[in-house]
């Protein structure tokens, strides 16, 4: 059933005329229900405007990015006050400036995201944040950073490392991700994620829902676009 539907999702959306914005979301829990929480979730983000994605607002210009801890924030409050579910959430949602590869994001539980580039090791960025409505009044941090030429940032569920082994007696794990990530740096997104599934399907079982993202950052690039896989 995780194939047609599932408890974690990624995507992405214009916002506005020079910015891309990216989230990840996995809803802690499984079976249909979590899964349509998730879709539900997931339905807070779509569109290219504020009228259907609470991530953007509008003013005198156009079209832009809310900050992104602020959202998260919103989005937990509204696990409370309005939304009657037992499940809560782990989370990433951020924003690329496609002038000049500045990223905002903010991590809420979520799989740290991996920086990484032809000419450096697949390294975590240090962040870490609560996850989405487990604690009432819960606040949130934004990070900022600035992506080179012919860097890149992916992001992953914990389906991925917590694939387990024929015998059950073993996961994929962060170490075997990183390996993986750094022998095949220098492939193109849609391969490195291509060959990502194919590892861990070979390893084992995806118990779990499993999704990757690659944002990649050029100097000449006006719209980096993300690559998922689910």
């Amino acid at each position: 059933p995780k194939a047609a539907i599932g408890g974690d999702l990624m995507g992405w959306f214009r916002a506005g005329s020079d910015h891309t914005g990216f989230f990840s979301i996995d809803v802690v829990g499984h079976g249909i229900a979590s899964s349509l929480f998730c879709a539900r979730i997931a339905g807070l983000f779509t569109g290219d405007g504020p009228n259907t994605n609470m991530a953007l607002t509008k003013r005198r210009g156009g079209t832009f990015p809310r900050d992104p801890a602020k959202v998260i924030q919103e989005l937990n409050a509204l696990m409370f006050d309005h939304f009657d579910s037992e499940y809560y959430l782990t989370a990433t949602l951020g924003f690329v400036d496609q002038r000049t590869n500045e990223v905002a994001f903010c991590q809420a539980g979520h799989t740290r995201p991996i920086q990484m580039a032809p000419d450096l090791s697949p390294h975590e960025i240090q962040v870490q944040g609560l996850p989405v409505g487990l604690v009432p009044g819960a606040e949130f941090e934004t990070t900022y950073f600035s992506a080179k030429h012919g860097q890149r940032i992916v992001l992953y569920s914990d389906g991925i490392s917590e694939c387990q082994d024929q015998a059950g007696q073993d996961q994929y794990g962060d170490r075997r991700l990183f390996e993986f990530l750094s022998i095949h740096r220098t492939e193109s997104a849609q391969k490195l994620l291509s060959g990502l599934y194919a590892d861990t399907s070979a390893f084992g079982h995806l118990h779990d829902d499993a999704c990757a993202m690659v944002l990649d950052f050029k100097a000449s690039d006006k719209q980096p676009m993300p690559h998922g896989h689910h």
